[in-house]
């Protein structure tokens, strides 16, 4: 296993959010039936989408009021380090652990009367010994993203202010630059690619200038409101923008509490390239997607298919406002993770009565409407619900009853 690869970083895999790790060459079409648990690790609480990078992986094992990082050996699953987060006074639930520029940086958020008193530490990934530890105010809502020496992050509203992003350097805990949202506004977490940032804030989605506007607060170069041309209202699912090398950005989103769609916007200027088609969902619903190989790969709960739907369209629209599916992927189960494409072949992990399963496609089709699988590991009661690849490892995390595994799988042999 290389140890100088840095090959999945952040959550998504980086800020771009894609869920694709092309380097990925191990787990292939032809290997993909033959995988199996490598080995495994439980604990009674939650655990974050893992990080693997230079053969070591780690995830934050988050209990409410204690939280901890933790770095496993890739390969065998022994615990290299398992270090205690400095906390707020009162400490809520930590947020996901990421590597930006050669350390950890995991945010822990105060509650209560510490709300104000939120904590974003960093550590030595070889380690864990703690860098640094510094004080943010309003919790930073979910991972810290980062191109570069750049991070961006969200703060929540509170301590007498809205919410806000934050832009600022890897070295220097003051920002660069910072927008305010409007009151009651809850915006998600931010995305990065092709020097600007973007953050859905319900109704609409924001594109900025990375490098900022020269002034300590600046507005967005763009916003979409996301309404549909006979202005239906559109709101932002809670998920993070995917912004793909061509210069699209796509965004999952509701309509009325009760269909939902992807929408696709120029990344320039956030005009509406084209959308996928409405399908009724129960609730908000549940969509998830990744872009890989020039196609989109949206996974969703549907009210009107007992087994949701896991859908592959052409990353560049059809030519027409809205676009239909290329091929889909055959699933006999409710999809509960999003998609994650390593090098050729496409994840996700589905969910059943009988039981939950962690299932493989041929990321680039078969040349038919539908196409079958090409392997799967049974999860049994746990619910595959994030994974990262790399290095020809899968890691998955599945929710179960008593708390979280880790389930690192790889081919036989």
């Amino acid at each position: 296993m290389p140890s100088g690869w840095h090959v999945w970083e952040q959550l998504g895999r980086g800020p771009d959010n894609t869920r694709f790790n092309p380097d990925e060459s191990v787990i292939t079409p032809d290997t993909a039936d033959a995988l199996s648990e490598a080995w495994s690790s439980h604990v009674t609480s939650d655990l974050s989408e893992p990080i693997l990078t230079g053969g070591s992986l780690y995830t934050t094992v988050a209990t409410p009021g204690a939280g901890r990082v933790r770095a496993y050996d890739a390969e065998t699953g022994t615990i290299r380090w398992d270090e205690q987060l400095p906390a707020p006074p009162i400490p809520g639930t930590p947020g996901p652990v990421v590597l930006v520029d050669g350390a950890l940086w995991v945010s822990y958020p105060g509650s209560g009367s510490a709300a104000c008193a939120s904590q974003l530490t960093r550590l030595d990934p070889r380690t864990g010994s703690v860098l640094s530890t510094e004080t943010t105010g309003p919790p930073i809502l979910g991972p810290v993203v980062a191109a570069g020496k750049t991070v961006a992050y969200v703060t929540s509203a509170g301590c007498g202010q809205p919410a806000r992003l934050v832009v600022r350097a890897t070295n220097s805990p003051t920002a660069s630059w910072t927008y305010t949202f409007p009151a009651n506004v809850l915006p998600g977490v931010p995305s990065i690619g092709h020097d600007k940032v973007f953050v859905s804030a319900e109704d609409e989605v924001h594109g900025f200038t990375l490098t900022g506007c020269g002034a300590a607060s600046c507005p967005p170069v763009w916003t979409n409101d996301l309404d549909l041309d006979d202005g239906t209202a559109v709101n932002a699912l809670d998920t993070r923008p995917v912004v793909s090398p061509d210069g699209t950005v796509y965004i999952g989103a509701n309509v009325q509490g009760s269909e939902t769609l992807v929408e696709a916007l120029d990344a320039a200027t956030g005009a509406r390239l084209w959308r996928t088609d409405l399908h009724p969902a129960p609730g908000l619903g549940w969509q998830y997607f990744a872009v890989a190989h020039d196609q989109l790969y949206v996974s969703d709960h549907r009210t009107d298919s007992p087994n949701g739907a896991l859908e592959v369209f052409a990353a560049e629209g059809c030519g027409q406002d809205v676009c239909p599916p290329t091929w889909s992927a055959a699933i006999d189960g409710l999809p509960v993770g999003g998609p994650t494409v390593g090098g050729d072949v496409l994840h996700v992990g589905l969910f059943t009565a009988a039981g939950s399963r962690f299932v493989a496609f041929d990321a680039r089709g078969c040349g038919a409407a539908v196409c079958p699988l090409l392997g799967d590991v049974d999860f049994g009661a746990e619910q595959p619900v994030e994974a990262s690849i790399a290095q020809g490892r899968i890691a998955v995390v599945a929710a179960g009853s008593t708390g979280a595994t880790l389930r690192v799988l790889a081919p036989d042999g």
